[in-house]
């Protein structure tokens, strides 16, 4: 029989030994930034817009000296080449503030504009 000074000695060791694993753990997730990838058409992808942003984020994510605490994620909305399309498939976004977003795209003068008006007092990275 152990005694019990010993076990509970034993006993808060392998809590301490938690804490510190699980502390150095979550230390090493890196923070997420969000990257909206708004895109015409880009399920047909003829251009090449989709592999060619996949591509640079794997590459960028990957490399220790560019922003070694952060990880790119990219999420993809079909603009359809229109204004209304585009407002209205980035809104939900804005209105999720846990994180920071960035926007990339689109490709069209009309929906470029439409996009900056709607996010200019936002503070969004376009």
């Amino acid at each position: 029989m152990v005694p019990y000074d010993l076990l509970g000695m034993s006993f808060n060791l392998v809590i301490l030994f938690l804490m510190n694993f699980l502390k150095v753990i979550c230390s090493s997730g890196k923070n997420k930034i969000f990257i909206d990838c708004l895109f015409p058409g880009y399920r047909n992808d003829r251009y090449g817009f989709k592999a060619a942003i996949e591509l640079a984020t794997e590459m960028i994510n990957n490399r220790s000296d560019i922003l070694p605490d952060y990880e790119f994620v990219m999420r993809y909305q079909n603009t359809y080449g229109s204004e209304e399309y585009t407002t209205t498939d980035a809104i939900p976004t804005l209105k999720k503030r846990n994180f920071f977003h960035l926007f990339i795209g689109p490709a069209k003068p009309k929906t470029t504009k439409a996009v900056y008006e709607a996010f200019s007092s936002n503070n969004i990275v376009q």
